[in-house]
């Protein structure tokens, strides 16, 4: 895996690399009904969990957090995924500012894209191994280095097994109209429940077994 490591390296631009101030403000999505129901967006230095399995375009609603911040990012996704080809993502995504790697079991595999403020926003797609251990490394981390990890399960979270390093967990599903409909199982606000259009998400259907 160090190979994979310094791959990634070698494409990062050496202005990433400095020291980076933490964010001012929220992070928002750009949609005013989610970020009102996350209390005007999702808060730097923590861990939100997704059950997003895949297939649903769940994974839309991630995308829309990272277009609004315009900040360089690293998605971390599973092996047994559908691989990612970024081409079918430029409608998407910037992808100047995407930097993919996968691994199935990311804190002991690539643990150095975690011991470095590099990447502002980290998304975990699936990781097939991550310990308790393994998340309260990431918590102390993403707080030191005020990033945002968005950690995306492929299955629907419980609330009979929580995660306590993570601020938000939220189940994502498609209605019978294909409308977004998320269920809030911890974090701030009192409404639990959210309805977005689906071309509220995306302004045009574009299917995926990948997102």
């Amino acid at each position: 895996m160090s190979d994979k490591i310094q791959q990634l390296k070698n494409q990062i631009p050496a202005h990433l690399l400095s020291t980076k101030m933490a964010p001012s403000h929220p992070l928002a999505s750009g949609l005013s009904p989610l970020d009102q129901w996350l209390q005007k967006g999702l808060a730097w230095g923590r861990i939100s969990e997704w059950g997003m399995p895949p297939g649903q375009d769940a994974r839309r609603i991630v995308l829309r957090f990272l277009n609004e911040q315009n900040k360089n990012f690293l998605w971390i996704h599973s092996n047994s995924r559908e691989a990612i080809y970024p081409t079918a993502w430029a409608s998407q995504i910037s992808l100047a500012k995407a930097f993919f790697i996968s691994s199935d079991n990311p804190v002991s595999e690539l643990k150095a894209c975690f011991l470095e403020n590099v990447f502002p926003l980290i998304i975990l797609d699936s990781p097939q191994k991550l310990s308790t251990g393994d998340l309260a490394f990431l918590s102390s981390q993403t707080r030191n280095f005020q990033q945002h990890l968005f950690l995306l399960r492929p299955f629907y979270l419980s609330s009979k097994k929580g995660n306590p390093y993570a601020h938000y967990r939220i189940n994502v599903f498609r209605d019978y109209n294909e409308d977004y409909q998320l269920k809030k199982l911890r974090g701030p606000g009192s409404a639990q429940n959210l309805t977005l259009n689906k071309l509220e998400v995306a302004p045009y259907e574009c299917a995926s077994s990948f997102f």
